[in-house]
């Protein structure tokens, strides 16, 4: 048997298996608001899914989430955390896949599935991960295996993001802007 540890959430105790990613196990069973705890690779930060499409990320021992968001139409279905980054993908029933940024309100990166990709009866057979490398999301369910870039703009810092903003800007032949 695995080893559990406990995580307190705003004076509110969670088990989740040491090390592992995803748990079907509904955590405050009853409530109908907290389900399946997932924590990044490092252990520093614990993701609930909630009903709904929601999610809540947390620092273990800290009173309150630092970072609150919904984009699903729809239950989500997974998430990944990056690998020694800050990025973090969800998979939802909406046949979305959703980038964010850990502390960033908005999403990052939107990818779309094929419709059928998340049809199985249940919809739990969705494994979703960062390639090695970091530049593309992966999903994999009965249907096959997906591959999303991400866009280079993510990983660029702040001046570099506006010089291409505006290049694919200008591109499009908008007044007052070029790179």
């Amino acid at each position: 048997p695995r080893m559990k540890k406990m995580v307190t959430l705003a004076n509110r105790a969670v088990c989740h298996p040491a090390g592992c990613r995803t748990s079907a196990s509904r955590v405050m069973a009853g409530t109908g608001v907290w389900s399946r705890p997932m924590s990044s690779r490092d252990g520093k930060v614990l993701a609930i899914l909630q009903e709904g499409g929601a999610f809540e990320l947390w620092r273990p021992g800290d009173s309150r989430a630092f970072q609150l968001g919904a984009a699903h139409g729809g239950e989500i279905l997974g998430l990944a955390f990056q690998s020694g980054g800050d990025l973090f993908a969800t998979v939802g029933q909406d046949t979305r896949v959703v980038l964010w940024r850990q502390g960033e309100r908005d999403p990052v990166q939107v990818f779309e599935m094929p419709v059928d990709a998340t049809t199985d009866e249940d919809n739990q057979d969705i494994i979703i991960q960062f390639s090695n490398d970091g530049r593309q999301v992966v999903t994999a369910t009965k249907a096959g295996v997906l591959r999303f870039e991400i866009s280079p703009i993510v990983f660029a810092d702040v001046d570099t993001q506006i010089k291409m903003a505006c290049a694919r800007i200008s591109g499009r032949g908008v007044s007052g802007f070029s790179n």
